[in-house]
């Protein structure tokens, strides 16, 4: 009896719990050691496979049997660019998506600049990320409603505003994390030694700025360029590159392959895109190293 006052006590004590905490925490330092390799192995695979997989198919001549089995071919892609709808897809899609980066990264670029300034800012940050919050099942229908009560004929217009719509948040917050690591005292330092605001913005604060610029560019155009849902309820007779392969996916024709071949370039097309994207972000480095420095 006397015994176990003693165990209840030497359990509560501080030193007790924290011996128990430290154990726990060593034991899950080894099996993160041991496992989270392992673990980031097998994430990485799970993304890469359906990608290496789908190219692999592209030059199969039975692409509906995975891999291929020694029989390769070009002839998909021979035929893709002769198919009917494909480069109209691919132009009306590359065309919509300029623009929508061209427009995120210049409305992104301007209002963020002026954000410090803006009464209300939270109320307006609000509204400006609403359409990150709303389903596209449910914008792009009340959308299809309002342009109809409106009377606006769907099309290549009723796209283009969606796709603002969706990806104008994501290149804004991009150019606001930019704007805000901005140090003014550059800027008022440069005027101080007698430059105009034209070198000011050229020489210091646009090489600053670059970065969230072209970040904001490049959400408006992915983004743009692979929407989907919101465009099935908008398109009208428009016809972008998710429409398109949506369609022939969902067919199950004999052009399914040719969807294979046409999703591996745009794969290819990606990676050239983030790779320009990184060249024209570390072109920064230095004058961000500076700015730091400062």
């Amino acid at each position: 009896m006397s015994s176990q006052p003693a165990v209840v006590s030497a359990l509560v004590q501080p030193s007790g719990i924290r011996g128990r905490l430290s154990r726990a925490s060593s034991a899950f330092e080894w099996i993160a050691t041991r496992l989270g390799p392992i673990l980031l192995f097998a994430f990485i695979f799970w993304i890469w496979f359906p990608i290496v997989d789908l190219a692999l198919m592209s030059i199969n001549k039975e692409p509906f049997r995975g891999i291929p089995n020694g029989s390769l071919t070009s002839g998909w892609y021979r035929s893709l660019f002769s198919a009917m709808g494909v480069t109209s897809a691919v132009r009306t899609s590359a065309l919509i998506a300029l623009v929508i980066g061209v427009l995120v990264a210049a409305i992104s670029f301007t209002v963020a600049r002026k954000f410090g300034t803006v009464r209300h800012r939270g109320v307006f940050l609000v509204y400006v990320l609403l359409p990150v919050f709303v389903p596209g099942l449910v914008f792009g229908f009340a959308v299809l409603i309002y342009s109809a009560q409106l009377g606006i004929s769907l099309g290549n217009t009723t796209v283009a505003a969606v796709h603002l719509a969706w990806a104008l948040p994501f290149g804004f917050l991009a150019m606001l994390i930019a704007t805000s690591r901005l140090d003014l005292r550059l800027l008022e330092a440069a005027a101080d030694l007698g430059a105009t605001r034209w070198q000011v913005f050229r020489d210091i604060e646009f090489p600053l700025l670059r970065p969230g610029l072209v970040s904001a560019l490049l959400f408006g155009f992915l983004l743009s360029f692979n929407e989907l849902v919101r465009s099935i309820f908008v398109s009208g007779q428009t016809v972008t590159l998710p429409l398109y392969m949506w369609a022939q996916n969902s067919s199950h024709t004999s052009t399914v392959p040719l969807v294979y071949a046409l999703e591996t370039l745009i794969m290819l097309g990606s990676l050239a895109l983030i790779g320009v994207a990184y060249w024209l972000l570390f072109r920064g480095a230095s004058v961000s190293r500076l700015g730091r420095n400062v």
